[in-house]
Parts: structure tokens; C-alpha cells; sequence
């Protein structure tokens, strides 16, 4: 099924008050089958996770809409899930007469094992929650994601996610973390770094023209102390003022 998609570009967001938008630009482009394929799987592989990490984070959650969604693509008597991409462009005869989607046939097999383990988590938190009346019913897509599973490994690979106990520990791919890290010599220092290469044992704070300001906690406590001395007097001003205030009425 191919797809012609139109984009409007208007002049104000929506939601709006007006009744009308002015459109200022306006595209159209066509979505083949095959890519039309790749977005069909990418939401749902999104969708599947959404669920789970609501379900994982709130264990109250109704679990019906878990299950007709896991029973879709496990057991699709129907539609007959990716079983008619496999059909359509998997074969020699499509690769051969379009070589130019075959790096949109390898993301779509890599889509295609990423299910794999986002049906597993979701399998099992149904699994966790499903009642007596309903346990034939998990039992049955059970062996149904079995079969599935070896079926889609054996072809496209293995894939696995982290664990729960992997990210609560914070631990990420080796890729993320050295995206996320900046070289030693580009990275600004901070002022805890500042202050362990000073040789002063109290923590200082740079300067905008480079010199060293005056330690941060000294100052804090000076000023604290003064101002603590300062409503001391004040104090005492008043108490003195009293004071007069009544001897004179007893002198009079």
C-alpha cells in the first residue's frame, strides 16, 4: 500500500482561538510500501513498551488492553503480522529488482527482532497479573510467543534489553556513554575540580579575569556573624531606651 502524505505548514500553532490558519508552506511526499512497513513496526515496538512501563509503574492498571495487544501479534489469525513483509519484500525476486531498499529490508528485519524482546517483558508482566479464568488464555499466547520467538531469532538475530536492576544501577550501552562524554581536554572544569587542583584546602571560586576570589564559607560565616552583632545592638539599643523610659516615670 503505497501512501501520499501532505504536510501543512501554518502561520500559528494549533490549538488556536482562530476559526481559520493561513497556510505558508505546503509539502506532499510519497511513502512506499516498504517504508510504510518500517513505520508500521517502529510505532508498534513503541506502543508495546509504552505499556509495559505503564504497567511496570502502576501495577493497578486494567490488564485487557495488555492482552488484546500481546494476542495480536503473537497469534495474528487475522492480519497475519509481519509474516506478509517476510512475503512481500524478503524474497530474491524484490531484492533483486529494487537494490535500493535493501538498507530499508535490513532495518526492517532489525525492527523485526527488536519485538522479540518487547513482547518477552510484556509477556511476563501478563503473566505476573493475569487471573485463574484467564490463565488457558496466557498459557495459549505463551506457546504462541515460543514459537515466535525461535522462528524470529534463527532469521534476524538475537536482541536483548537491560534489566531492571542494570538501570536502576544507572548502568547504559558503551555507545551511550561515550556519546555522552566530552573529552578530557574540552570539558570545562567545575569548581570542585578547581578546588582539588589549588593547593588550598578550603574551596575557592574562579574569577571572570582567571584570579582566585576569597573562600566561599569564611565569607558566609563573617557575614552571618555581623549580621547576627548587628540585631544584637539593635537589641540593646531597645532594652537602654526601655530602661530610661521607665526610671524616668518612677522619678516622676
Amino acid at each position: 500500500m503505497w501512501i501520499e502524505r501532505t504536510t501543512f505548514s501554518i502561520a500559528y500553532k494549533l490549538p488556536g482561538i482562530l476559526r481559520w490558519f493561513e497556510v505558508k508552506a505546503m509539502s506532499m511526499k510519497e511513502i512506499s510500501p516498504l517504508e510504510n512497513a518500517i513505520e508500521t513496526m517502529q510505532l508498534t515496538n513503541e506502543k508495546i513498551n509504552n505499556m509495559v512501563q505503564q504497567h511496570m509503574n502502576d501495577p493497578n492498571l486494567p490488564i485487557n488492553p495488555l492482552s488484546l495487544l500481546l494476542n495480536g501479534i503473537v497469534d495474528p489469525a487475522v492480519m497475519g503480522g509481519f509474516a506478509n513483509y517476510e512475503k512481500a519484500f524478503f524474497t530474491e525476486k524484490y531484492m533483486q529488482e529494487h537494490p535500493e531498499d535493501l538498507e530499508n529490508i535490513e532495518k526492517l528485519k532489525d525492527l523485526i527482532a527488536w519485538q522479540v524482546p518487547f513482547l518477552a517483558e510484556g509477556i511476563r508482566i501478563h503473566g505476573e497479573k493475569v487471573t485463574e479464568a484467564l490463565r488457558p488464555f496466557h498459557e495459549r499466547m505463551e506457546v504462541c510467543f515460543k514459537q515466535l520467538k525461535e522462528k524470529v531469532e534463527k532469521q534476524y538475530g538475537v536482541r536483548t534489553l537491560l534489566s531492571s536492576n542494570d538501570e536502576r544501577r544507572g548502568n547504559r550501552p558503551r555507545s551511550m556513554v561515550r556519546s555522552f562524554t566530552m573529552p578530557s581536554s574540552s570539558r570545562p572544569l567545575s569548581v570542585v575540580s578547581i578546588s582539588s587542583v589549588s593547593s588550598d584546602s578550603t574551596p575557592s571560586r574562579p574569577g571572570s579575569d582567571g584570579f582566585v576570589l576569597e573562600p566561599l564559607l569564611p565569607k558566609k560565616m563573617h557575614s552571618r556573624s555581623q549580621d547576627k552583632l548587628d540585631r544584637d545592638d539593635l537589641d540593646k539599643e531597645k532594652k537602654e531606651k526601655k530602661k530610661e523610659k521607665r526610671n524616668s516615670k518612677h522619678q516622676e
